[in-house]
């Protein structure tokens, strides 16, 4: 699977530098055919458990939960080659977040729901002036002297 996203990532950014704005209708229905293959590979090698005697659910395998995983949230999953403006990754929501995992950490706690969601919002703000190429420190002044900064609309 990995193999796959990789090289599904490869064919998008290919497009995306000749100028296309999507996959061709063929493309996608050989990569959605691929995805399929491998998920139906996976689970002859790693088949559903059941309990033995009930009948029940147990603890699966790590590759099974994957696979139960990755299943259902095809289009999700492929949702980066079907809108090139959704990235590849999540390595920038996972970045957004950190800072308040890490404030969570050093502090104990956000004191309080309010407190909590002030520094959200300005870490929101500051956050999208960055991904805008807008100079976070002119939003700060700018919000201290009543200009308020409104981010531009894609």
């Amino acid at each position: 699977m990995t193999e796959f996203l990789v090289a599904t990532h490869r064919k998008v950014n290919a497009a995306k530098a000749r100028g296309d704005t999507s996959l061709g209708k063929e493309a996608l229905y050989t990569l959605r055919h691929e995805y399929g293959d491998i998920l139906s590979a996976g689970d002859i090698q790693s088949p559903a458990r059941a309990h033995p005697k009930t009948g029940g659910r147990i603890a699966q395998t790590e590759p099974r939960r994957l696979l139960n995983r990755l299943g259902p949230y095809q289009d999700d999953v492929l949702r980066f080659a079907t809108d090139f403006t959704v990235p590849f990754d999540n390595n920038q929501a996972e970045r957004d977040i950190r800072i308040i995992k890490l404030r969570q950490k050093i502090s104990g706690c956000l004191r309080s729901t309010t407190g909590a969601e002030h520094f959200v919002s300005i870490r929101s703000v500051m956050s999208t002036a960055k991904k805008q190429a807008v100079n976070e420190f002119d939003v700060l002044l700018g919000a201290f002297t009543g200009y308020n900064w409104i981010p531009t609309q894609p």
